[in-house]
């Protein structure tokens, strides 16, 4: 990819096995790596192990962390929020911070592909997980270059909402992977192809699609259909600012919690699909519509 492709960006998700062994991260920088996703589940060896169903996985991740680190190669974390660890996610923050990772991904328990089979025993509730993901910001937001929380509607973090990239917004992050590209991969091109124009039909105004060009309508167009295969809104949700860039809560969440946990936050509604991103990404960024 970085010698015969000419890819200058190349990110490898990993759960840092391999990357425990220095001499292997030293191949893989020369070979034109340059940015590793690795996955932390728990401030310490007993929760990380107790989800990965891995005894020593923690050990090797901190250990692949810090040869990834000192190597000068950009390092990212990656914390699926569950039922298990949501608690410990200030201290996951702080261990982070301490082993000079950069950029933080907090990922609210999401029911997709092989997650479906595990739903019901590791899901946690918004309320419950907000406050720790609060103070988790509030503590550490100026020792990271970009906190990111996903899968988590807009109201239940309001006020925090520049730090969440939801379904819609995954498509304008430039560190979130090409999703109309992965489900032409997994599923079917046609099938996705159909799903993308038709979600141009059914959720996007023409002037819109002429404005932000063929490239970007498509995938923001496959993030609204797989929202609304996905996702459920309350009554409620019509009033919110958010209502036009947020899907709601998964459909299985309302089924084991229900929708009263989200309520509609008062003020001009938001057009802006990529609204949240902007303070992060864009220098002295000014939100349209206040």
């Amino acid at each position: 990819a970085s010698r015969k492709l000419g890819i200058k960006y190349i990110t490898v998700i990993t759960n840092g096995s391999r990357f425990s062994d220095e001499n292997f991260v030293s191949e893989m920088k020369n070979a034109g790596m340059n940015d590793v996703l690795i996955s932390i589940h728990g401030a310490n060896a007993e929760i990380h192990d107790t989800l990965t169903q891995n005894k020593g996985s923690f050990e090797n991740a901190i250990r692949a962390i810090k040869n990834i680190v000192s190597q000068g190669i950009s390092c990212r974390s990656n914390t699926v929020i569950t039922s298990v660890n949501y608690k410990q996610v200030p201290e996951i923050a702080g261990l982070m911070h301490n082993l000079g990772v950069k950029q933080l991904n907090f990922i609210l328990f999401a029911p997709l592909d092989d997650a479906r089979a595990m739903q019901k025993q590791l899901w946690v509730k918004y309320s419950d997980a907000i406050s720790y993901l609060r103070v988790a910001i509030d503590r550490y937001k100026d020792d990271f270059k970009n906190i990111s929380v996903k899968a988590l509607p807009f109201c239940i973090l309001a006020g925090y909402e520049k730090y969440l990239t939801y379904y819609y917004q995954n498509s304008y992050d430039p560190y979130e992977w090409d999703y109309y590209v992965r489900v032409g991969i997994k599923r079917n091109k046609v099938l996705r192809d159909l799903a993308a124009f038709g979600g141009v039909f059914l959720f996007m105004d023409f002037l819109h699609c002429l404005r932000i060009g063929i490239h970007k309508s498509l995938r923001e167009r496959i993030y609204r259909v797989e929202g609304f295969r996905h996702c459920v809104k309350s009554p409620v949700c019509k009033k919110c600012k958010f209502d036009l860039i947020c899907p709601g809560a998964w459909k299985i969440y309302e089924k084991n919690f229900g929708l009263g946990e989200l309520k509609a936050i008062e003020g001009k509604k938001v057009e802006c699909v990529d609204y949240p991103l902007w303070s992060r990404y864009v220098k002295d960024a000014v939100y349209p519509g206040g």
